[in-house]
């Protein structure tokens, strides 16, 4: 009788070691495939740049700057964990403008921009750093607006340059599904203009890559984001 209610009590523990051990399967199995899911490269589109776009619609008889971007993002996962994330990120975006600037200056063009950093995410946190590479080409012209004999433009020349610059950014991930986020994000610039074919020190209205920048030399420029990620 003792025999058989020992062989009963390890067979009873076995079978609870047995159970206990299927229980943590799953939630091992559950950890492990968020964090595959976060290893997984993403894209983006700015949707903020709508903004631009419906202003630019609004103002559109206006001789005001208007301009019409675009700007993708793709990330590219370095290493990740569940709680964070650390993260490759290249983004290209074009930007047509026109309208005038400096008073009596009116300016048409295109813009593009490439930039690249790293990015660290912490729960919702975001920081990152990277460089800015961004040149511009359109035509200028002296601007006058006549109630009596109509609008007046002489014509400049060609206006163009490139500029290469450093930037940190702040923000904030919003999730919306498993695939899906909205990323807000803050970013600050510090642009150098390495050459310039234009006369009397003139800049793009619109520089593709930041959303204002101070037209000197070297100068700031500050940009907001609102990208919509989807995870591959």
């Amino acid at each position: 009788m003792a025999l058989i209610t020992k062989l009963l009590t390890l067979i009873g523990l076995c079978l609870l070691l047995n159970v206990q051990a299927q229980d943590t399967i799953p939630l091992y199995s559950d950890a492990l495939a968020k964090q595959k899911a976060t290893f997984r490269p993403a894209i983006g589109i700015d949707v903020y740049q709508a903004v631009w776009v419906l202003g630019s619609v609004l103002n559109r008889d206006s001789p005001a700057t208007y301009a019409y971007p675009l700007s993708v993002t793709f990330y590219l996962p370095l290493n990740s964990t569940v709680a964070q994330q650390r993260s490759l990120y290249l983004n290209a975006g074009y930007v047509a403008y026109g309208g005038t600037s400096q008073r009596n200056i009116y300016q048409k063009g295109g813009s593009m921009h490439l930039r690249a950093g790293i990015e660290q995410t912490r729960g919702r946190v975001i920081l990152g750093y990277g460089g800015l590479l961004t040149g511009w080409s359109g035509q200028g012209s002296f601007y006058f607006s006549g109630p009596t004999f109509g609008n007046y433009q002489e014509s400049i020349r060609r206006l163009g340059g490139l500029a290469v610059g450093g930037e940190g950014h702040v923000g904030l991930v919003i999730p919306v599904s498993s695939h899906l986020s909205l990323r807000t994000i803050l970013r600050s610039s510090l642009l150098y203009r390495l050459t310039t074919t234009s006369p009397f020190e003139l800049y793009a209205p619109h520089l593709s890559g930041t959303d204002w920048q101070t037209n000197r030399e070297l100068g700031l420029g500050i940009s907001l984001q609102a990208n919509l990620v989807y995870r591959l």
